[in-house]
């Protein structure tokens, strides 16, 4: 998620736990994929 219109699409089509944002800042979609992959971790935290 790079934008604050990409997380609000992502909410309006029920996906927040998609929105890749951390603290408040977006992370880079790369690094939140890679995390969301890692069954062992939370997507963010």
């Amino acid at each position: 998620i790079e934008t604050p219109a990409q997380a609000a699409r992502l909410r309006d089509a029920g996906g927040d736990y998609l929105q890749g944002w951390h603290c408040g800042a977006p992370m880079p979609f790369g690094l939140f994929h890679f995390r969301l992959t890692q069954k062992s971790q939370p997507a963010f935290g």
